[in-house]
């Protein structure tokens, strides 16, 4: 269960990558996933991507604060498991942490260069792609998608419940609490006597 939910979250997070056709990344699967993804230059260049984004969506007014910017050289051509492709997770982490994704979710170097924590890898660049998607415009991949249309529909449902007159508050209450206990019938109490 652990892992289809694993490879479903990463086939969301090659579908991310791919759709960002300035990469060019078509060749990416996910049998591949982590193997195109370890020596950290299309995570680079991802984070290049989202900045001039965020670049343009902060000068035409669509988005406010700081921008994020990935600092450092990315090495194109960094060789799997070297010091350049560590340098590349590096930049994008911080990349990360500068973009508002939460220290939980991000993940260290060697949980891509050495495909050691596949989950927190994924997880991050899913986080990532909503916060790239929720400030920038980026195009969300499909688990995002469909978590904005759920939250949507039940924004709606809470709305048209509040409109009979129904208080969020009850309706949250009432689905949390336990149930009631049956009522026994209970013997009158005997007098007790004292010697």
């Amino acid at each position: 269960m652990r892992i289809a939910r694993l490879n479903s979250r990463r086939d969301e997070s090659v579908n991310q990558i791919r759709n960002l056709q300035i990469l060019d990344v078509d060749y990416i699967t996910g049998d591949n996933f982590f193997d195109m993804l370890d020596n950290g230059a299309i995570v680079c260049r991802l984070a290049r991507v989202i900045q001039e984004k965020a670049r343009s969506a902060i000068d035409a007014g669509r988005a406010k604060g700081l921008m994020p910017v990935i600092r450092g050289r990315c090495w194109e051509n960094a060789a799997r498991r070297s010091f350049f492709s560590r340098d590349n997770m590096e930049n994008f982490i911080q990349f990360c942490r500068r973009l508002g994704v939460h220290e939980n979710l991000l993940f260290e170097s060697d949980d891509l260069v050495l495909h050691g924590q596949p989950r927190n890898v994924v997880l991050c660049l899913l986080e990532v792609a909503r916060l790239a998607a929720q400030r920038y415009s980026l195009e969300p991949p499909g688990l995002v998608q469909l978590e904005r249309e759920i939250a949507a529909e039940q924004e709606r449902d809470l709305h048209c419940l509040s409109d009979s007159g129904i208080s969020h508050s009850s309706l949250v209450s009432w689905q949390f609490q336990s149930p009631s206990p049956t009522a026994t019938p209970r013997t009158p109490l005997e007098k007790i006597k004292h010697s």
